[in-house]
């Protein structure tokens, strides 16, 4: 019986993952980290949100129309770039990221600030943004 309830559990959470992910479809995660758009990033003299992502990870999903309003909402005050987690490892062990969603904060200077790892409202975002441009 406790199998029984355990195999339930599992398949519900499957369900409701799928689901998750159902409400993005013809949506994409736009990877558009490369080491050479990061030091361009650097050279602005703004700060940096450095999101590392992939499209296996459902609460970078959940994480993607709030990020896409905060890139319009900080449009040539902050830099974002979004980094393929399965495709840049040396980048997300550099940074110690090894679970997702994960966001390194650079200050205006390119140095670390914070880094948060998992998911985190636009209000918590806005915060740390507003943190870095101080």
């Amino acid at each position: 019986m406790k199998e029984i309830i355990l195999l339930l559990i599992i398949l519900v959470g499957c369900i409701s993952s799928e689901k998750s992910i159902e409400k993005t479809a013809g949506e994409s995660i736009e990877y558009d980290y490369s080491p050479e758009k990061f030091e361009a990033a650097l050279s602005s003299r703004n700060p940096i949100v450095l999101e590392f992502a992939a499209d296996w990870c459902i609460y970078c999903w959940e994480m993607l129309p709030t990020m896409r309003e905060l890139k319009k909402e900080y449009s040539g005050k902050v830099n974002f770039l979004t980094a393929n987690f399965d495709e840049e490892k040396e980048l997300a062990q550099k940074y110690g990221i090894d679970s997702l969603p994960a966001f390194v904060f650079f200050n205006n200077k390119g140095e670390v600030e914070k880094k948060f790892i998992g998911y985190l409202s636009k209000k918590g975002m806005e915060r740390e943004i507003e943190l870095l441009l101080k």
